[in-house]
């Protein structure tokens, strides 16, 4: 009987161990530039919440366990584009500009074994007014 108790308690240890939130910090990654764009950063949607397959801050991941972020993940890729637009020299504006706005269809970890590899699909559309400028 004690052994199954241990078992028990090992099993629960461990899953609680595999959750939590992980610490992300966006870095620019962009080397080219832009120049005369002027944007408006729209709404973002996180496709997997939607469907109501994970969390809105929880990344998808194939090990046991959970993985969260610190903020809801379409919030964070808007934050993350409007980074890389901005340092590519994009002019972020309130009004009066172009409408960019995104999906994030997949964002996954692929967690299981010795390194991650991360999936990642969006969809971007720029709108000026209701005429469509890039949907890709």
């Amino acid at each position: 009987m004690n052994m199954k108790i241990f078992y028990i308690l090992s099993f629960s240890f461990l899953l609680n161990a595999c959750a939590g939130t992980v610490p992300t910090e966006y870095n620019s990654q962009s080397y080219i530039k832009i120049q005369n764009k002027e944007l408006i950063i729209g709404d973002f949607s996180y496709q997997p919440f939607e469907q109501g397959k994970v969390k809105s801050n929880q990344i998808a991941n194939t090990a046991i366990g959970s993985v969260f972020i610190g903020e809801d993940v379409a919030e964070y890729f808007k934050r993350a584009t409007g980074i890389e637009l901005t340092s590519s020299g994009v002019i972020i504006k309130e009004k009066n500009a172009d409408t960019l706005t995104g999906k994030v269809i997949e964002f996954e970890a692929d967690d299981l074994g010795y390194s991650i590899d991360w999936k990642f699909t969006a969809a971007y559309l720029m709108k000026n007014g209701d005429k469509i400028i890039i949907d890709k």
